[in-house]
């Protein structure tokens, strides 16, 4: 199940923040508060040696303040799903292909 939803996050992160990773070897999630479980982040880092830097936040509005500010440097960004489709109207967002993603198994 924590496979999975480390799949499914980052498969929505990467249709979620408009752009490209900031740098090489560095990740930056932004997900509610003590929503990810920190010792399958610590995994990932490990296994795919990439640094995984996670901020929180309480609030969707709080999320699109600060995604709408721009320049906040996430790679992904996990919205409610009601937040999706603001998110899409107002061009936050980036559309994916899971179909694509070569390293996605479901």
């Amino acid at each position: 199940m924590k496979r999975n939803l480390l799949g499914a996050a980052l498969g929505i992160g990467a249709m979620l923040v408009a752009g490209q990773a900031m740098a090489e070897g560095q990740l930056h999630i932004f997900n509610w508060g003590n929503y990810t479980n920190p010792k399958l982040l610590e995994k990932f880092s490990k296994t795919y040696d990439v640094e995984v830097t996670l901020d929180g936040y309480d609030s969707n509005d709080a999320m699109l303040a600060k995604v709408k500010a721009g320049g906040s440097g996430y790679d992904i960004v996990v919205p409610s799903d009601y937040m999706i489709k603001i998110m899409i109207d107002e061009g936050l967002l980036e559309k994916t292909e899971p179909n694509q993603l070569e390293n996605l198994r479901t």
